[in-house]
């Protein structure tokens, strides 16, 4: 989902993509296979990676929450095929390596369930929000084991930091 309506970058399947896969049952979600053939993809993208489509690039790379263009997020890879295409699960269960989630320490907001968008490590997740001004406070992933995955893809709305947010914050705590 995009973070904002204000961005040039779109979140969509492109309209030449017609590998789309949707699966249900117990761990539903939806998968899309990128083929490097068809699409330009960053080098070195791997099972983990948070992705986006980028419009300048016409292609796929990590996102990151250092801005509203660079989160607009497309979905996370779950591995690397041997034909080098990339299963990506854009909503639903995944199975992720856990290489890519970042345990940043500090006051521990939510038990360590929900994981967002990393500012500081395009393509990454971390277990507690960005805190500074200008980045994006965006879950991508929420905990839930089960037999074929560790937990879901969510691709929430995310947030801009304002500094007005944290004004009103300590007028409220006053």
């Amino acid at each position: 989902m995009p973070s904002a309506n204000n961005t040039s970058n779109s979140s969509n399947i492109k309209s030449n993509n017609n590998i789309t896969y949707v699966q249900q049952s117990v761990g539903s979600r939806l998968l899309v296979i990128l083929d490097p053939s068809t699409e330009n993809l960053a080098p070195g993208l791997t099972g983990g990676d948070v992705i986006r489509f980028d419009i300048s690039l016409n292609g796929y790379t990590r996102a990151s929450a250092n801005s509203i263009s660079d989160s607009e997020v497309f979905g996370v890879v779950e591995k690397r095929n041997s034909s080098g295409s990339l299963n990506v699960v854009t909503y639903g269960c995944i199975d992720l390596p856990s290489n890519k989630i970042l345990d940043i320490t500090g006051f521990n907001y939510g038990g360590n369930d929900i994981y967002f968008l990393s500012a500081d490590n395009p393509g990454y997740i971390q277990n507690l929000p960005p805190s500074q001004i200008g980045q994006v406070i965006k879950p991508v992933y929420q905990v839930a084991p089960s037999t074929n995955s560790t937990g879901t893809v969510v691709n929430y709305v995310g947030y801009v930091i304002q500094e007005w947010t944290w004004l009103l914050i300590i007028i409220i705590l006053r």
